[in-house]
């Protein structure tokens, strides 16, 4: 759902801090969950909660996916 984003998103920006394995495993995320693209933003402070790393690499993804996320909800012009 998201992760076919990822490419076009590293092109234009060149956002070193953003990897392929955080983007793909929250696309897993959504799709087993069932979130919906225009809800994705408000998961994912609790798909990074289950992540088993430190409190400040959760904050910097919350940080990168928020902007990827916010990047593709302005190419497919929702809300």
């Amino acid at each position: 759902m998201i992760i076919e984003y990822f490419d076009e998103f590293m092109q234009e920006f060149n956002y070193p801090y953003l990897n392929s394995q955080c983007v793909t495993l929250f696309d897993g995320y959504l799709l087993f969950k069932g979130i919906q693209l225009c809800d994705a933003k408000d998961h994912i402070e609790n798909f990074t909660e289950g992540l088993p790393v430190s409190s400040q690499t959760k904050r910097n993804y919350r940080t990168r996916l928020r902007r990827f996320i916010e990047y593709i909800l302005e190419q497919e012009d929702v809300g």
